[in-house]
């Protein structure tokens, strides 16, 4: 997610989960290498860096993602999730904002 989101954004989202997740999102937010506008890929790339970090196949890195981007919307405020959703493209977004059982809430 952090490689994929801006770096500001990045940084906003860690500022409210706990440390030890929020480290992992401003590791990569502050990584020279990382553009601050993060990285553009589509859903298919973005799933094959899921599945091959996860060592899954591309479905259950699908639903780690949903789940993942379901418990982070849940723990933060202020609308910083749906500037998360607006920094991806509509496909990535519908996907990953499925939720775990993947249907839209």
């Amino acid at each position: 997610m952090a490689e994929r989101i801006p770096a500001t954004l990045a940084d906003n989202l860690a500022a409210q989960l706990p440390q030890e997740i929020g480290e992992h999102l401003r590791r990569v937010a502050t990584a020279p290498d990382q553009p601050a506008t993060g990285l553009r890929m589509e859903r298919r790339q973005f799933l094959d860096r899921v599945a091959q970090r996860a060592g899954a196949d591309p479905a259950k890195a699908a639903h780690e993602a949903r789940c993942v981007v379901e418990v982070v919307g849940e723990a933060v405020e202020g609308g910083v999730v749906d500037r998360v959703r607006q920094s991806w493209d509509d496909e990535l977004a519908q996907l990953l904002f499925a939720g775990s059982t993947g249907k839209p809430a």
